[in-house]
C-alpha cells in the first residue's frame, strides 16, 4: 500500500511541516489509520459478500435527530455527539446526486 502527504506547492514551510506531522501521526506506521488496517478492510469487503452479510441491516441514523435541531450558522454541518453517521450519509447522498444528474 502507498500513502502521500500532499500539499499545495507554494504553502508556507511552517504549514507544509504541519501538515507532515499530521499526517504522520494519523498514516505512519503506528498511525491512527489505514496501514495497519489494510488486512482489516480487506477482510470485511470479502465478508460484505457473504450471505450471512445480506441479511443484515445498518440503520445509519445516529445523529439524525440531531441534523434537524441544528443552529450552526456556517456551511455544512456541525452535530454533536461528533461520533455519528452525518458524514457517512452526505457523502452517500451526494453521491447520489451525482449519479442522477442533480449536482
Amino acid at each position: 500500500m502507498y500513502s502521500w502527504c500532499l500539499v499545495p506547492k507554494d504553502a508556507s514551510d511552517e504549514y507544509k511541516e504541519a501538515a507532515y506531522q499530521a499526517y504522520t501521526l494519523a498514516f505512519a506506521q503506528a498511525g491512527t489509520f489505514e496501514q495497519d488496517d489494510l488486512e482489516n478492510w480487506a477482510r470485511v469487503t470479502r465478508m460484505a459478500k457473504s450471505s450471512a452479510a445480506k441479511d443484515l441491516r445498518f440503520p445509519y441514523m445516529m445523529g439524525l435527530e440531531a441534523e434537524r435541531d441544528h443552529d450552526f450558522p456556517g456551511p455544512g454541518h456541525v452535530v454533536k455527539p461528533y461520533v455519528n453517521d452525518s458524514n457517512f450519509r452526505n457523502l452517500w447522498t451526494r453521491w447520489a446526486d451525482y449519479l442522477l444528474g442533480e449536482a
